[in-house]
């Protein structure tokens, strides 16, 4: 198999996932300007096939899993990486200010809503780790086009990154017309598919983890609906009246 076509392989039960497009690593591994045999932290072990490939391209890579079965199962696929159980809203086992890239694929911690405060921590969290215009790239697989509402769009990112200094952008690249996924689109109406990057590059200012957490913390939105229709919304508990 072509290097800049893998497959990723599953850890779990489920069926193995989507091969990712060349679009894709292109734009993570040229489009990022990550310098080869750079240091790279990768949240979310339900695809270690990733760590191994960005090891063969000489990257220096460390993996972490706020699932401990996950990091159990890629230890075993993976032996001769490390992959390492740690929540994710709490500091990592690595200095600040040592990664280059930071990339979030596959990770349960943003399944909920992106504008909760508990899920901004997490990403205030990561964000100490980077160098100064490091980048922050976080990888989802659509279940549909680009176009498609159901998920986390990109106006769902940008709301949760939007209280972080730095640049934000992000970029839906569809299935090749090669693929399988466009064949059955196109044959048996079945949902083309596609990536989702976002990817957010910090100042050149260096940032400590509290000033991070402040970042956060001020971008609370009292009040707010979920960041999309996938989320549902917070019950909000009547007020009791002054006795």
């Amino acid at each position: 198999m072509h290097p800049w076509h893998p497959r990723v392989v599953s850890v779990d039960d489920a069926p193995p996932a989507a091969e990712w497009p060349v679009a894709v690593w292109q734009r993570l591994l040229i489009g990022s300007q990550i310098p080869f045999g750079g240091r790279v932290l990768v949240i979310g072990c339900r695809h270690p096939e990733v760590v191994g490939i960005l090891d063969e391209f000489a990257f220096d890579v460390d993996s972490v899993d706020d699932q401990p079965t996950t990091v159990e199962a890629a230890n075993r696929l993976f032996p001769r990486l490390h992959f390492t159980f740690q929540r994710l809203d709490e500091p990592l086992p690595a200095d600040a200010h040592e990664f280059d890239l930071v990339l979030v694929q596959d990770a349960a911690a943003y399944t909920g809503d992106l504008v909760d405060l508990q899920i901004r921590l997490v990403t205030a969290n990561l964000l100490t780790y980077l160098k100064p215009h490091g980048q922050l790239i976080v990888i989802r697989r659509l279940t549909g086009d680009c176009d498609a509402t159901a998920g986390h769009s990109p106006a769902c990112w940008i709301k949760h990154l939007a209280c972080f200094p730095g640049i934000t952008e992000t970029t839906c690249l569809s299935d090749s017309w090669l693929s399988k996924s466009t064949w059955n689109w196109l044959f048996h109406g079945q949902p083309r598919g596609a990536h989702l990057l976002v990817r957010h590059e910090t100042p050149l200012e260096l940032h400590n983890r509290d000033a991070w957490l402040r970042c956060a913390r001020r971008g609370q939105m009292p009040g707010r609906s979920a960041c999309c229709s996938a989320v549902a919304t917070p019950q909000t508990l009547p007020m009791r009246r002054a006795a």
